[in-house]
């Protein structure tokens, strides 16, 4: 064996080698991670089922200027949007099978992850901008009907704003640490 083949192989002998994986902890993050999406999901629904019927009746109501009342079947429908695609997206799914091997169960949750980081990273499309341009369109309308009407509509608009904002930073970052974490998965050792 020359030199450098001894060099080369020293050279890879010598690469810091993962910690093995803990199979306990990964359990617990596993029905963390169950547990968080389940929460997630039922508040959802939740909001969904106050928006879809409370909006619903405002497009009903004749006395409200035609943009806001059209703006109102949008959010009623953006809102069951929201809970058709937190179903069929984002539902929790069951906790990997136990007896899986570790490669096996780490494999699987780490897609589960991924899931969830895909689901959040994605919600501009479906969440943000289904119910922004309701939310948008609600405010124009009345603001059409009454220009004198912006002083009091513009503190609701820009709290909604604001908290479209604030949520659109929390799914953003949620995504990535999920992103992260998928990735640290991939460099354990089984």
């Amino acid at each position: 064996m020359s030199d450098s083949d001894r060099d080369l192989r020293d050279l890879w002998q010598s690469r810091p080698q993962p910690a093995p994986i803990d199979v306990g902890g990964l359990q617990r993050r596993a029905k963390r991670l169950r547990w968080k999406v389940r929460l997630r999901n039922l508040s959802e629904w939740a909001a969904a089922a106050f928006i879809v019927p409370f909006f619903a009746y405002i497009a009903t109501r004749t006395d409200l200027p035609w943009l806001t009342r059209l703006a109102s079947v949008e959010i009623s429908a953006a809102g069951l949007l929201v809970g058709f695609w937190i179903w069929r997206y984002g539902r929790a799914k069951a906790l990997p099978d136990p007896s899986l091997d570790t490669a096996a169960y780490l494999r699987t949750h780490r897609e589960q992850v991924l899931q969830q980081a895909r689901l959040l990273g994605s919600s501009p499309r479906w969440y943000f901008l289904s119910f922004g341009l309701g939310v948008f369109a609600f405010h124009l309308g009345f603001l059409i009907d009454d220009p004198s009407s912006w002083r009091r509509l513009l503190p609701g608009f820009l709290f909604t704003v604001a908290l479209f904002a604030v949520l659109l930073w929390v799914n953003q970052r949620a995504a990535r640490r999920l992103r992260a974490e998928a990735e640290a998965m991939t460099r354990e050792r089984v």
